[in-house]
């Protein structure tokens, strides 16, 4: 990998764990908000919402620390500098609705099986463009899966929300 790829892992990387600590503040001043004994009396209603925040609050600190601590992190990935090449094929094409509703809320694409990619959301525009049994060429870091370059028949299909 080049100085300019090890950036781009490097900056998504920085980017999950901004986005999973923002996850952790919102949620933390949820319970807050909720938990504020001084104003009404703790019921059962309160516990099981109290419950169910915890449950997210665990799973986000789950990840952080995967994120910090996995032995398939950035680190592996900086010090060896090492990437995977491949080519995957588009098995599937499925839009994304909102529960229980017609409103799209995103389009994505799925890939025959393989260990580094199975489904990519992508734009409108990218969707529409691209064919069930298309080559996707996909460049990754070779640890952390951490995602370089993604193109269809040359023009890049990144989707500069999809962190990782």
């Amino acid at each position: 990998m080049n100085q300019k790829e090890l950036k781009k892992i490097f900056y998504k990387w920085i980017s999950s764990i901004f986005g999973t600590l923002l996850f952790g503040f919102i949620f933390s001043f949820i319970f807050y908000l909720v938990y504020d004994s001084h104003s009404k009396p703790f019921d059962i209603g309160t516990l099981i919402f109290l419950i169910g925040l915890g449950f997210f609050l665990l799973m986000g600190l789950l990840n952080l620390l995967g994120l910090l601590f996995s032995p398939n992190s950035i680190r592996r990935d900086l010090s060896q500098k090492k990437k995977i090449i491949t080519q995957l094929k588009i098995e599937d094409k499925k839009l994304t609705r909102k529960a229980n509703s017609s409103i799209i809320s995103g389009y994505s694409i799925y890939f025959n099986d393989n260990e580094f990619l199975t489904t990519y959301e992508v734009s409108k525009n990218t969707f529409e463009k691209v064919n069930i049994g298309d080559e996707i060429y996909l460049e990754c870091s070779k640890f952390g899966k951490w995602i370089i370059d993604i193109r269809w028949n040359s023009e890049s299909i990144e989707n500069r929300s999809y962190v990782k």
